[in-house]
């Protein structure tokens, strides 16, 4: 179970072809769902890339992991470049193990 203070938050913004979705908190498997609903709907407003902003994220469980790789194949399918923007350095590393890492920066 997470502390409180990480509850899971997702913040979209859509600018023309782009979105940034500013995710803060954890994902578990308590948030995963929200994690997977935020990147869904970006995936389906049908932008050209998404852009993921996690510096704020405080945990980054196996769920989250799950769900970033099968949102990847499902932007992928349409033809949505889904990249990581800035990361704790906890995260980037998680990222660069699971070869999630792409253009994943910290900071």
């Amino acid at each position: 179970m997470l502390p409180e203070d990480s509850a899971f938050e997702a913040t979209s913004l859509a600018d023309g072809d782009h979105t940034a979705i500013r995710i803060a908190g954890g994902i578990d498997m308590a948030t995963v769902h929200g994690f997977e609903a935020a990147l869904d709907r970006a995936i389906a407003a049908g932008p050209t890339s998404i852009r993921l902003e996690m510096a704020d994220v405080t945990y980054f469980g196996s769920e989250g992991v799950r769900a970033l790789l099968a949102a990847r194949e499902r932007a992928e399918a349409r033809g949505v470049r889904l990249r990581v923007g800035s990361t704790s350095p906890i995260i980037a590393r998680l990222l660069q193990v699971t070869g999630l890492d792409g253009d994943a920066q910290t900071g």
